[in-house]
């Protein structure tokens, strides 16, 4: 009767069939010993080329991860170094341009002294050259004191030889409107001779002709006086006297002008009713009457002898 298999060798029989049937209980204890040893032997070689290729992998990984850090790292370095010389750039920029805002403000203060100096001393001036055209009007008013001006003498049309019909017309001359005047004198004046208006007449002549005039009405004529007292004489009387001639003094344009702004403001106060009659006297004051009653009198209405005149 053949011996019995044990349970743990069928079982191993089993599981291993490259162990050949007819091998011996002890032959097959060896062989499976030897098997589990070279399978133990092959798995942990397996397992130690597997960890040997797994630490090169990481190695590996790890080197081109420091590799690229250290790239990364040197370009922000680079990076960082760029953005801080601009920064410093910026810095001196900024600062210079301090330095500029703060020179501007000084020369800006500097230049706010000066014009309120160049306004002091402007206003000086203007108010000295007002005041020295005043001064110069009033002297120029002194000077042609004894000077009148006469509005509404017709110009005459003179033969060129008396003696002739056929000589033609020409204009009068100096000489011609001195005479002329001296007649209007002595045919206003009282107690006046064509003699004594002649010798009156210190020189006379009418105005340049005016382009821009396009009226007919005769030049005025400009009459130098000998004498104040005879100007002044005159010019009463061809105030008083009815005539279709009027008759002033001549003045400086500045009076002239507020003289003139006077003569406005009498026209339109006549004109609405405001007054019944009225005059400028010397300088520029309007002298107004605005009541026929017994006893009524002119009296100032508005100075304009200060008027500011451009």
């Amino acid at each position: 009767m053949p011996p019995k298999k044990d349970a743990s060798s069928s079982r191993k029989q089993a599981t291993k069939p490259f162990v050949a049937a007819a091998t011996t209980t002890g032959e097959e204890e060896e062989i499976n010993q030897l098997v589990s040893e070279i399978t133990s032997e092959s798995d942990t070689i397996n397992k130690s080329v597997f960890e040997d290729i797994i630490k090169k992998y990481i190695k590996q990984c790890e080197n081109n991860l420091k590799g690229l850090i250290k790239s990364e790292n040197a370009s922000l370095k680079a990076e960082i170094m760029r953005n801080q010389q601009e920064i410093e750039t910026l810095k001196n920029e900024n600062n210079n341009l301090k330095k500029q805002a703060e020179m501007n403000k000084t020369n800006i203060e500097s230049l706010k002294g000066e014009t309120a100096s160049l306004k002091s001393k402007l206003a000086k001036c203007e108010e000295g050259q007002a005041s020295l055209a005043e001064e110069i009007e009033e002297r120029t008013n002194r000077q042609l004191r004894k000077t009148l001006v006469f509005r509404g003498i017709p110009e005459q049309s003179i033969r060129k030889d008396p003696t002739s019909d056929d000589s033609g017309m020409r204009k009068e001359n100096w000489a011609d409107t001195e005479e002329v005047l001296a007649k209007a004198i002595a045919d206003t004046c009282d107690n006046t001779t064509l003699a004594d208006a002649r010798g009156m007449i210190e020189r006379a002549h009418r105005s340049s002709p005016n382009p821009r005039y396009t009226g007919s009405g005769p030049r005025p004529i400009f009459v130098a006086f000998y004498d104040w007292k005879s100007s002044e004489y005159v010019k009463r009387q061809f105030r008083f006297n009815a005539t279709d001639i009027r008759c002033d003094n001549k003045y400086g344009p500045r009076t002239s002008a507020r003289r003139d702004m006077a003569m406005k403001e009498r026209k339109r106060l006549k004109d609405n009713g405001s007054i019944l009659n009225g005059y400028v006297d010397f300088p520029a004051r309007l002298m107004v009457r605005d009541s026929n009653a017994q006893g009524a009198k002119y009296y100032m209405k508005k100075d304009f002898s200060k008027e500011m005149i451009n």
